[in-house]
């Protein structure tokens, strides 16, 4: 999601954290039209605090006014979070955030720094309190990726290297939730199907932030 609200594709750079077969403590968060999104309490959710709402019905115009990101912990029954549709995004009331236990943890890292998560609007991080530190924080990852990526195509348009294998790119994730796939543009790869020696793990660069950021910002700002 852009920062005017709109929706538009935003390729994944990598997963921060990615792990099929642990077991985690979940949110599970239903909206009045029954879409529901599992995710940590420690990740990050674009909402509009219910009290802070100007009319019963309110407006994406109004979240994004009048709204925030905070850590799906802090979510509470009469908010209202973004839910992507056909038509754009929408405003739906948190009717229910229920607790339980699942299997599986996926993290990824676009772009644009928030994802569409079985319809909802999420962002990419977690454990930082504050969507502008994060996506500052992984500035260098984006800034690497993006001249690694130039200096390949250089290569190819200069017959120093072969064009790459049509790869899957991905649509959307799941992030930091049990959903049971990962969703790609050229079809659905379920997260069963992760080889026994794929590397599960949370990405050292993140992992790195999170223990500066413990340093660094008041504890306020880190989750705990």
């Amino acid at each position: 999601m852009r920062e005017d609200g709109s929706l538009a594709f935003s390729p994944v750079l990598m997963f921060l954290h990615r792990d099929p077969r642990v077991s985690r403590s979940f949110l599970r968060l239903t909206t009045a039209s029954g879409t529901t999104l599992t995710l940590t309490s420690s990740h990050l959710i674009f909402l509009l605090e219910g009290g802070l709402a100007p009319s019963a019905t309110p407006t994406v115009e109004d979240a994004l006014q009048h709204g925030g990101v905070v850590l799906a912990g802090r979510l509470e029954s009469g908010d209202f979070l973004l839910v992507a549709g056909e038509g754009g995004v929408r405003l739906e009331k948190l009717v229910s955030v229920s607790h339980h236990v699942g299997a599986g943890v996926f993290a990824p890292l676009t772009a644009e720094g928030t994802v569409v998560v079985d319809g909802v609007v999420a962002s990419c991080y977690a454990v930082i309190d504050s969507q502008a530190i994060a996506h500052w924080a992984f500035l260098p990852v984006r800034l690497y990726i993006n001249l690694r990526e130039a200096m390949l195509t250089l290569l190819r348009s200069v017959g120093g290297l072969a064009p790459p294998a049509k790869a899957q790119a991905p649509v959307y994730g799941t992030a930091n939730t049990t959903a049971d796939s990962v969703r790609w543009r050229e079809g659905e790869v379920a997260t069963n199907s992760l080889r026994e020696g794929d590397a599960v793990h949370i990405h050292w660069y993140p992992r790195m932030l999170y223990t500066l950021a413990s340093w660094l910002l008041p504890s306020h700002l880190v989750y705990s």
